[in-house]
C-alpha cells in the first residue's frame, strides 16, 4: 500500500514500509542504549574511586617513608624526635629534642612496657648526661615535657597535610591503653634506635577502604598494607 503526498507541489511516494522504518527505537534498542550508558557512569565512579584510593596509596607511602628518615636520623644525629599525628586538622608534622625524656605510660601498659621503655632511655641519659638534672615540680616537668620539642619547619620532614579525601581513622600505641581517634598522638624515636610501637589507621571519605602502617619498637621498621589490621603489641 502506498499514498502519494503533496509537498511544496512535489509529488513523494511513501510505503507504509518506509514509515515503520521510521518509528524510532525499538525496547530491545533502548534497553541496549541505557545499558551503555549504565556501563559508562560504572567506569566513571571506578575511575573516581581509584583516584581518591591512589591519594590513599600515596599517603601511606610517604608516611612510611618519614617514619623511616625519622628512625634513621635519631641514630645518625644522636637526637630525640617524634611524629605528631594532628587527627582533627588532618595533618602531621616532626618535632626534635636534644634533651632526654620519658614517655608516660598508662597504667594497664607498663608492666608489659616499662622495663623495655625505661631501660632505653636510661642508657641514653646515662651516656648524654654528665650531672643529674636539678630537681623540678610535677608543673615545671609536664611544662618541659612540651617545651622541650621544636617542630622542624623545612625540608622533606615540614609539616604535611594528607590528601583530599584521605583521612586519620584512629592511631594505635604501645603506651596508650585506647587508640587515638582525634586530637592528638605521637610516634617517638629514640638515639638508640628504639620506638614506640604504633599502628596508623588512615581512611577514605566513605571508610570502606583503609591502610595500615605499623611502626616497629625495635628497629623503627615500618609495614604497610592495605587493609585495617590490628596492632600486635610486642
Amino acid at each position: 500500500m502506498s499514498m502519494r503526498i503533496s509537498i511544496l507541489g512535489k509529488l513523494e511516494t511513501i510505503n507504509e514500509s518506509s514509515l515503520k522504518n521510521n518509528r524510532g527505537l525499538t525496547l530491545i534498542e533502548l534497553m541496549v542504549a541505557m545499558a551503555i550508558v549504565g556501563l559508562i557512569f560504572a567506569a566513571a565512579a571506578s575511575g573516581l574511586r581509584s583516584v581518591f584510593n591512589m591519594g590513599l596509596k600515596s599517603d601511606a607511602g610517604h608516611l612510611g617513608a618519614v617514619i623511616r628518615t625519622l628512625s634513621n636520623k635519631a641514630i645518625t644525629e644522636h637526637i630525640y624526635l617524634r611524629l605528631v599525628y594532628d587527627i582533627d586538622h588532618q595533618k602531621y608534622s616532626v618535632e626534635q629534642s636534644d634533651e632526654p625524656f620519658l614517655v608516660t605510660i598508662e597504667e594497664d601498659k607498663k608492666e608489659n612496657l616499662s622495663d623495655k621503655l625505661i631501660k632505653s632511655q636510661n642508657k641514653q641519659k646515662n651516656e648524654d648526661e654528665e650531672s643529674p638534672p636539678p630537681e623540678e615540680t610535677s608543673d615545671s616537668k609536664a611544662e618541659k615535657k612540651s617545651e622541650e620539642f621544636s617542630t622542624i619547619e623545612e625540608g622533606a620532614l615540614k609539616p604535611a597535610n594528607l590528601s583530599s579525601g584521605v583521612f586519620f581513622k584512629d592511631i594505635d600505641t604501645s603506651y596508650a591503653s585506647t587508640k587515638v581517634t582525634d586530637g592528638l598522638a605521637y610516634t617517638y624515636f629514640f638515639p638508640d634506635g628504639f620506638a614506640t610501637q604504633t599502628m596508623v589507621h588512615l581512611r577514605n571519605e566513605d571508610d570502606d577502604d583503609h591502610y595500615s602502617i605499623e611502626v616497629s619498637p625495635v628497629s623503627g621498621k615500618v609495614k604497610i598494607e592495605s587493609e585495617y589490621r590490628e596492632m600486635e603489641k610486642e
